[in-house]
């Protein structure tokens, strides 16, 4: 990375980017006002004394370090999909899948509305070395859990953690290079996030099948706190001139508001149909309250919050709405895929290893396409056309799932989910490209958030979403093939709570039951792929933006 390239750290290399520093002038996020010319000589003056400060071999380090803190966190996100089947068995809960997979989800976006502001008044070290230590708790919690609202709290914590670690790395790595050479940058960071998430599934089953599923939790703990210590020592990224009145700003009445839309909104839907009647008072509840906390959301974020969590003024920008809409549906679509495919492969009867072993193709088309994305990105300056190829894969890969069946070959999910990672790896880079291009530098924190939020939010609903129609799907085919057999009742909730079970049925039962997931199976990939063909409609309508080379121009 060139020194004239670098000004001060901010990074994750997921999507969007929150809140930066101050030293480099930038304004707060509800200002979504160009600077003027005397403010883009100052800002362009400090970037330049920045660089000139910071070596390309310190910068490497102090993004080796941020960004190896993300490896765990995550994991986290895709490990649960192959430990699912051991938990499940360990609570009884595979009915409560959604609970599972989304309270880490759901953590990570009550973070969102908190991190930009917090790591403004103490510091970009201090944030990072505190949502390490959250993470830690949530991670304690998760190994130490006998049961499941144990695990769920720890889950929710453990994704605070997470949520608040990725925006500071990102604020971090952020102010380090260009737009153009964030193509790069972003190239890399998409590599460690999409190999995470793919190699989330083998770490989780490998785990599992040698010491037990706690321990993928207990040895995140000693490598998170030697990695904190470390950071420590490299970290040290000015404080933003803001004070502790500026978090009286923070948007804590929209960030409840849209929590509890997401909470009443997976309650309504996972109870309806599997634990209670969709006539139940709690759903008939909790269904309206969530339309209703979503109304009141909106209508402060646009009326009267002084710091939304949405960004409204930056939403009205072409790329940008359509890169938030994308976010939020691809988020659906890909966090599905990764855990439905894990369930497949275990009603199959392969272990969590194997099953793991899977995602291995995934990981290694994100890493290579990512940065081949990038370095495109970097070279030609344009990201329209090489989006409209990442879409064809992503599409073409959740479509190519509605192919599994039961006597499929084992080489299937292999090459299927290679697809996926191409797809994947390349609109990191180009939708981010896309995003950023559209701001000046200074609103580029605001969108990020924004991206951020949509993406933790699509990835929630997705899977609420695609759990209550599985269970759904599930329970009324396991009832019309055994509802009439003896003692059917204890025998259905135990099949669509334990995948081992299904293992242990008599040959005719066993097709049966594998039969009745696939069929559950097949809906929640069609819902995948809509998911993913409405995502790369979106994409379609962006603006070909031209990339800066420079601070300057930035």
């Amino acid at each position: 990375m060139a020194a004239n390239s670098v000004a001060q750290p901010q990074g994750d290399q997921e999507l969007p980017h929150l809140a930066k520093p101050a030293t480099l002038g930038h304004k707060p996020m509800t200002e979504y006002v160009s600077p003027g010319k005397e403010e883009k000589a100052e800002l362009a003056a400090s970037l330049e004394n920045e660089a000139s400060k910071m070596s390309t071999t310190r910068v490497a380090v102090l993004l080796g370090i941020i960004w190896t803190m993300l490896v765990f966190p995550l994991l986290d996100e895709t490990m649960i999909a192959t430990l699912l089947a051991p938990i499940s068995a360990s609570f009884h809960s595979l009915s409560n899948l959604s609970w599972i997979s989304t309270t880490y989800l759901i953590g990570m976006a009550a973070s969102n509305p908190l991190s930009g502001h917090v790591a403004d008044v103490f510091g970009r070290r201090y944030c990072l070395i505190g949502s390490g230590a959250i993470f830690v708790v949530g991670t304690l919690l998760c190994g130490l859990s006998s049961r499941l609202w144990v695990l769920l709290l720890g889950r929710s914590i453990q994704g605070f953690g997470s949520g608040v670690m990725q925006s500071v790395v990102s604020f971090i790595e952020a102010d380090v290079v260009t737009l153009r050479n964030r193509g790069i940058t972003e190239a890399v960071g998409g590599i460690l996030f999409g190999v995470c998430l793919a190699v989330g599934g083998l770490y989780g089953g490998g785990i599992n099948d040698t010491i037990g599923w706690k321990w993928a939790f207990f040895i995140q703990i000693p490598v998170t706190i030697v990695l904190a210590i470390g950071a420590w020592f490299l970290v040290e990224i000015p404080k933003k001139k803001s004070n502790i009145s500026s978090l009286r700003r923070l948007d804590y009445v929209g960030g409840i508001a849209i929590l509890f839309a997401i909470v009443l909104f997976q309650l309504g839907l996972q109870s309806g149909g599997n634990s209670r009647s969709w006539k139940s008072t709690l759903v008939l509840v909790s269904l309206p309250l969530s339309l209703f906390s979503f109304i009141v959301f909106l209508v402060w974020d646009i009326y009267f919050a002084k710091e939304p969590v949405l960004p409204m003024g930056l939403l009205r920008i072409r790329n940008i709405y359509l890169s938030s809409i994308f976010y939020l549906l691809n988020s659906m679509s890909y966090l599905t895929i990764e855990f439905y495919i894990a369930i497949y492969l275990q009603v199959l009867g392969h272990s969590t290893t194997a099953a793991g072993l899977r995602f291995i193709p995934q990981a290694f088309g994100a890493a290579a396409s990512t940065m081949l994305a990038g370095i495109l990105v970097k070279v030609t300056g344009k990201y329209y056309w090489l989006n409209i190829l990442g879409q064809i894969f992503a599409v073409l890969s959740a479509a190519l799932l509605l192919l599994l069946e039961i006597s499929s070959p084992s080489w299937y999910p292999f090459v299927f989910l290679g697809i996926s990672g191409v797809g994947f790896g390349i609109s990191w880079v180009t939708v981010l490209m896309a995003s950023l291009s559209s701001t000046t530098d200074d609103q580029q924190a605001s969108v990020q958030s924004a991206g951020y939020f949509f993406r933790f939010t699509g990835m929630a609903i997705g899977m609420t979403i695609s759990t209550a129609v599985f269970q759904k799907i599930l329970k009324d085919g396991l009832w019309s093939s055994f509802g009439n057999e003896a003692g059917a009742g204890p025998l259905l909730n135990t099949l669509r709570t334990d995948f081992n079970a299904v293992q242990a049925l008599p040959f005719p039962e066993k097709e049966k039951a594998q039969e009745d997931y696939m069929t559950a199976l097949h809906v929640v990939f069609y819902i995948a792929t809509a998911e993913a063909v409405l995502a790369a409609i979106a994409s379609l309508f962006f603006k070909e933006n031209d990339l800066p080379e420079s601070l300057k121009e930035n």
